[in-house]
């Protein structure tokens, strides 16, 4: 599964991939956390977590924490979400 990565800086990314396909539903997907390690971030992201296991059956197949809060993820971050089977993406902050 690939990423499309959006860069809110003043800088132009340098390149963008679309995914290859699009679910209709929550039923039974397997979700990845990106987590930005801001205070209560993982407090927030846990409870939408177990709502979203519990109501859609879904599993949670990775959960990252971004080592500095203020930078971009490292690219071997996002080449562990890309190679996990991952069907959603949430990446959330905390405070």
């Amino acid at each position: 599964m690939t990423f499309e990565i959006l860069d809110p800086s003043s800088k132009q990314a340098a390149e963008s991939t679309a995914a290859p396909r699009v679910r209709s539903a929550l039923d039974n997907g397997r979700i990845g956390v990106l987590w930005n390690g801001r205070p209560n971030g993982d407090f927030v992201l846990r409870h939408i977590l177990d709502d979203l296991t519990t109501r859609y059956d879904m599993d949670v197949a990775v959960f990252e924490k971004k080592p500095l809060i203020g930078n971009m993820a490292p690219e071997e971050m996002y080449r562990t979400l890309e190679n996990t089977p991952i069907d959603f993406l949430l990446a959330g902050v905390g405070d």
